[in-house]
């Protein structure tokens, strides 16, 4: 198989007493570093929270200054909440981005719900049902990208520029499951997979990911990008990394990667070869940031990146 390529997701959630801003600065920091050790991506979430030191809860304004400061690795947004935006809003901006930095900007959708009452301010409108827009927005955007001269001509909308690069777009989900695989396939979605919101999500979906790349190859004549995201905590042993888990408050995450360095590579070796995926999104959990960049660097030169 390929050689492992090792990502970053960031939640933004840092230890007591680091304010908002501070934490932007130290993730400034993280993505420099990480983008001088090669990691291949750098993915920010959008969470609508009230913690009173959220260093956001959208971060897209953050990703054209993350792509600035850093020369290769690769920004998005994992993801947008996307039955709560305007597609056309999403579309619009990301594009432009992608064109400011060619080949570097990724464009996630997330299928999770805020609080009701942010909910209802980023539609613009009361409701009592939440809204089911996920893939009709998404098909909005992909009709964007892929019928640019039709619209054009129909609409009279352009979005700039015109003919240029758009982003790679992903869906996020926890499982594969045969809608999740037939529209991804109709809407040209890469594919993340996620291990931390369900304990079953660790099920080894070899079969059905295989499907989805045939699928993809007989539709596209290309493949799909394949990733798997999940948390770590990185210290000598499982015992210090638990300690970690328990001084960041609230429970440990399911599937949270704990221990050694060596530890950690062994486990993604074997996710490697039960998933047949290559490259991993991490989540460092430790929230104290001399420990996530140290924790870069063991990376780099335990998994040998380059």
């Amino acid at each position: 198989m390929e050689n492992i390529k090792l990502g970053i997701l960031e939640f933004g959630y840092y230890k007591k007493g680091v304010n908002s801003l501070s934490i932007i600065e130290n993730i400034m920091d993280y993505v420099i570093k990480a983008d001088e050790l090669s990691f291949s991506r750098f993915w920010l979430t959008e969470h609508h929270n009230y913690y009173p030191t959220s260093p956001w809860s959208s971060p897209e304004i953050l990703m054209p200054i993350f792509l600035g400061i850093s020369n290769r690795i690769k920004v998005g947004m994992a993801g947008v909440l996307i039955n709560y935006h305007s597609p056309y809003r999403v579309a619009l901006d990301f594009k432009l981005l992608s064109n400011l930095y060619p080949g570097r900007v990724d464009l996630g959708f997330a299928n999770g719900t805020p609080p009701e009452n942010v909910s209802q301010l980023l539609r613009q409108r009361r409701f009592k049902k939440r809204p089911d827009d996920y893939y009709r927005n998404i098909r909005t955007i992909y009709d964007f990208y892929t019928k640019e001269d039709e619209i054009a001509q129909k609409d009279n909308i352009i979005l700039p520029p015109m003919a240029g690069n758009v982003p790679d777009m992903f869906a996020l989900s926890s499982f594969f499951t045969d809608t999740n695989i037939e529209k991804a396939v109709e809407l040209k979605l890469n594919f993340s997979k996620s291990l931390f919101h369900d304990t079953k999500s660790l099920t080894y979906e070899y079969d059905k990911i295989n499907a989805y790349r045939d699928r993809f190859y007989q539709t596209y004549s290309c493949l799909p990008q394949v990733n798997i995201a999940l948390p770590m905590i990185c210290a000598e042993s499982k015992t210090a990394a638990m300690e970690i888990a328990q001084s960041n408050g609230g429970p440990v995450i399911v599937n949270t990667l704990m221990g050694s360095v060596n530890c950690i590579y062994d486990t993604i070796h074997e996710y490697q070869e039960k998933f047949q995926v290559s490259e991993f999104i991490l989540y460092d959990k430790s929230y104290d940031q001399d420990i996530k960049i140290e924790t870069l660097y063991k990376l780099n030169e335990t998994f040998k990146l380059q």
